[in-house]
């Protein structure tokens, strides 16, 4: 993988264009001893749906997630999300709107005290420029929020009244056509005192957002999209037992209701229980313990089920030293790489990360799916021959 420092000049460059008569992608048993983390192969006869699957524990840990992205298409001005929250909640917030009304909307978050003022602290963002270019920014948003560290210092805000979270959030202009501007950001904050009510807002690109606030209604969410408050900023998966090649491709489903459950919460503007269905925004941390008794080496492939994906990753791997001892290399790659386009079929895998398990004998993934991105997805774990 290349390092954090090196992939973050990346970020500037435009990805080509990949036609149909391009996407001819390298027989995974050819490519993996050669191919660098990113690349897209084709699977072959790796089927996850006849492989033995990777058994796990899952626990969610950290704070409060919110998903606002219901109505995913806004068609006028209107609070699309509305929670409260008390001292002692961490809370990040995925805003996911496109601007469908036939004027120019701004979205913001507005927070109000509850009951006397309130302290927040404004912990980190991540923001992009209104787009069309929906995966381009899903891929750019992952890719930041894994890779960029917390700042050592938070922005404390006092909330003696409504307060705005983000100015450079409020500030940005989506405005109407064809297809519609996205407007795709996520936000961190810790209420440090006191208690506050916390609005997403869309309006007009004119208005001042908090004298709007007050005669906006709460917009209808859509059938095909949600919106909740959840338990959880992480998913952390840790294999029960180690991953040995000699046992061949071992499977593990994230996000299908099933094996791997939706996070639940409920839909607070409603009032109502809400499963988050995609888990989008939410980090998985995966670990593994590796071992190669044939002396072959480890890839993992991230497989589509439900459509096309684009994302980031970040791996930790712990090495052996020379001397007998441990230390931790962290490294982060686009996924696909940039230039590849998206992986899209059933029958493609990305390249997450290539172990050697006489080195490397224990490895931490840690992976966001954009709400760009389609779930469920496969991770497979692949031994393969090096030169």
């Amino acid at each position: 993988m290349k390092s954090i420092s090196a992939v973050v000049l990346s970020l500037l460059a435009v990805a080509a264009p990949v036609s149909a008569q391009q996407r001819v992608f390298p027989l995974y048993t050819e490519a993996l001893p050669v191919c660098a983390v990113g690349t897209i192969v084709n699977l072959g006869d790796i089927d996850p749906l006849v492989m033995q699957a990777i058994e796990v524990d899952r626990r969610d840990t950290g704070g409060l997630f919110v998903y606002s992205g219901s109505p995913e298409y806004a068609l006028e001005p209107a609070i699309t999300y509305q929670d409260s929250f008390r001292a002692g909640d961490t809370v990040r917030v995925y805003v996911y709107h496109a601007n469908r009304a036939p004027i120019p909307l701004r979205f913001s978050i507005v927070l109000e005290p509850l009951s006397g003022p309130a302290a927040v602290d404004k912990i980190n963002n991540v923001i992009t420029t209104p787009s069309r270019d929906y995966f381009g920014i899903g891929r750019l948003s992952a890719f930041i929020q894994l890779c960029r560290p917390t700042p050592p210092q938070p922005l404390r805000l006092n909330v003696d009244g409504p307060t705005i979270l983000d100015k450079d959030l409020d500030a940005m202009v989506a405005i109407p056509g064809k297809p519609e501007f996205l407007i795709h950001t996520i936000h961190e904050f810790r209420v440090v005192s006191g208690a506050v009510r916390m609005s997403v807002v869309g309006v007009e690109a004119d208005a001042d957002t908090i004298q709007r606030l007050p005669s906006l209604k709460i917009a209808d969410r859509d059938k095909n999209h949600d919106r909740a408050t959840v338990n959880g900023l992480t998913r952390e998966i840790t294999a029960k037992a180690p991953y040995r090649t000699s046992d061949g491709p071992r499977h593990l489903r994230l996000q299908d209701g099933v094996g791997d459950p939706w996070m639940t919460g409920r839909d607070a503007t409603l009032d109502r229980e809400q499963n988050y269905r995609g888990a989008y925004g939410v980090v998985f941390k995966m670990k593994f313990r590796l071992e190669s008794p044939d002396g072959r080496h480890v890839a993992l492939l991230l497989n589509p089920r439900a459509g096309a994906l684009t994302g980031a990753v970040v791996e930790e791997s712990l090495w052996k030293t020379q001397t007998g001892g441990l230390k931790t290399v962290r490294s982060a790659s686009h996924a696909p790489s940039i230039g590849q386009g998206l992986i899209k079929e059933k029958t493609e895998g990305v390249v997450l990360g290539k172990w050697n398990p006489a080195i490397t004998p224990e490895v931490t993934v840690y992976w966001t799916p954009p709400a760009t991105s389609s779930t469920p997805v496969e991770m497979i774990l692949v031994p393969y021959t090096a030169p």
